[in-house]
């Protein structure tokens, strides 16, 4: 019971951290406006790289079950990858997916 709780935590926390990440990356392109301290790239750079992530980690949740371990190293390694891209508030969406990818791994 408690190993099936821990796996429903890691995937909500790797789907809110994944869905943070998108939406940084779409009000990025709405409003060409940054809401952080530092970022690396563009705004179009930043935005795009923040939304393709944020959908494979998406994907990687998606294709879970088949591959377990390989979909937790790829989760854990994009949200690494997105720390970088975010700024602010939505720092927190890339910090999610991570703690979520590693609670995947404890599986």
């Amino acid at each position: 019971m408690a190993k099936q709780k821990n796996k429903a935590t890691a995937m909500w926390l790797s789907i809110i951290g994944a869905l943070l990440i998108l939406i940084d990356g779409l009000v990025l392109i709405t409003t060409k406006t940054f809401y952080g301290i530092w970022h690396y790239g563009g705004v179009s750079t930043v935005a795009w790289i923040e939304i393709i992530l944020s959908l494979i980690i998406f994907l990687a949740i998606y294709l879970y079950k088949g591959h377990p371990k390989e979909m937790s190293w790829t989760i854990i390694i994009l949200s690494l990858l997105t720390i970088p891209f975010d700024g602010g508030f939505y720092t927190l969406g890339a910090w999610l997916g991570l703690i979520g990818g590693i609670l995947y791994l404890k599986e």
